[in-house]
């Protein structure tokens, strides 16, 4: 078979380009601050209910500068494009997929794709991803994605293996990552300036074998991410990735907004956009919770509807002033099946979808 003739197959590329990426960014969990710079520590670690809001950039003009120290790092000019992804770390029990990963201590949810995690010692390692489009891959050899504490001038390095099985492809995966706290210094975001700021360096040497349709190929790659932190963020709050193979080069460029939480009192934050978040957990059984931000005060509809397009549940149906909140939905006499929820608020709506299984 042509290389050209398999890369055409876009089931393939993506599932390739995504196992590049999931395992680099978002594992890393959160800063404290100690002697003025700041350190990665085991308090900061992702848990069940946490979640951010990543938003892509646009890639022209913007590098990752300098490493070392007391370093300037100036992207408050970076043009935001608006797509944004929600992700959310979950209880790994009972999701899809999860009878692949026994052991798993976490789970990160986003579009569809589940990554599962487990604590061992001082590390974080990937189990792997289940993803009902792309399909399961799972490590023979776990990646350690990372280890507490780091901070600026610590490394570690490690070698992982593993397996993708997807609908009409297999990837067979080994590689080597290496992760370095390379340089801190001050961050200027569109959102304000950030004094002791840790930028963390990973690189991933990796080789997969693909097998597909009676035919296999082997292809290098080389993925670079640079993420900053701060305190009082577990997420990086910016990202540059830059992913190397024979036949193309990729660079992507993400800005995470604050974190996303459960507001008891909205009368004290202030939203910045009209969003409604993906339901949280998704699938669910018989509860889950939805987060939405009202940038104008005004009377907010909150429906639930079923496949026929039946109101099944209304959350909120009342004047809402300006700012975040959260909304629970019981669905314990609802039966398993597919549901929309939609919000409406001075002339705007949005809808989604989420997925009740008992």
């Amino acid at each position: 078979m042509k290389i050209k003739n398999l890369l055409n197959e876009s089931t393939v590329s993506k599932a390739v380009i995504l196992t590049f990426i999931l395992m680099i960014q978002i594992f890393f969990t959160g800063a404290g601050s100690l002697n003025a710079q700041i350190v990665i520590n085991e308090s900061f670690r992702f848990t069940a209910g946490d979640q951010y809001i990543s938003e892509s950039a646009d890639t022209a003009n913007v590098t990752e500068g300098n490493s070392g120290a007391n370093v300037t790092w100036n992207f408050s000019a970076i043009n935001l494009l608006g797509n944004e992804l929600q992700t959310e770390f979950v209880n790994p029990n009972g999701l899809p997929g999860s009878s692949f990963f026994p052991g798993a201590t976490l789970a990160q949810q986003f579009d569809g794709t589940y990554v599962f995690a487990k604590d061992e010692g001082n590390a974080l390692y990937s189990m792997g991803m289940y993803s009902e489009e792309l399909g399961v891959r799972s490590y023979t050899d776990m990646q350690k994605v990372f280890q507490y504490p780091f901070s600026f001038g610590n490394s570690f390095s490690d070698n992982y293996s593993s397996v993708m099985e997807g609908k009409e492809f297999n990837v067979h995966s080994n590689g080597t990552s290496v992760l370095t706290g390379d340089a801190w210094g001050t961050l200027i975001l569109p959102s304000g300036s950030f004094t002791n700021a840790l930028r963390i360096k990973s690189v991933t040497d990796n080789i997969d074998t693909i097998y597909f349709k009676g035919s296999s190929i082997v292809s290098a790659s080389q993925i670079t991410n640079y993420s900053w932190y701060v305190s009082g963020s577990k997420a990086p709050v910016l990202n540059i990735t830059y992913i190397r193979t024979p036949f193309s080069n990729l660079k992507t460029v993400s800005y995470v907004h604050a974190t996303p939480t459960s507001v008891s009192d909205p009368q004290n934050e202030i939203a910045e956009k009209f969003t409604l978040g993906q339901n949280y957990p998704n699938p669910f059984n018989p509860s889950t919770k939805i987060n939405f931000s009202i940038v104008k005060s005004g009377q907010v509809s909150l429906k639930v509807y079923d496949m026929t397009g039946k109101e099944v549940a209304v959350l909120a149906n009342e004047f809402y002033n300006a700012g975040n909140y959260t909304a629970d939905f019981d669905a314990a006499s609802l039966t398993s099946g597919t549901y929309f929820y939609k919000l409406e608020s001075n002339g705007i709506s949005e809808t989604k979808r989420m997925m009740l299984v008992k």
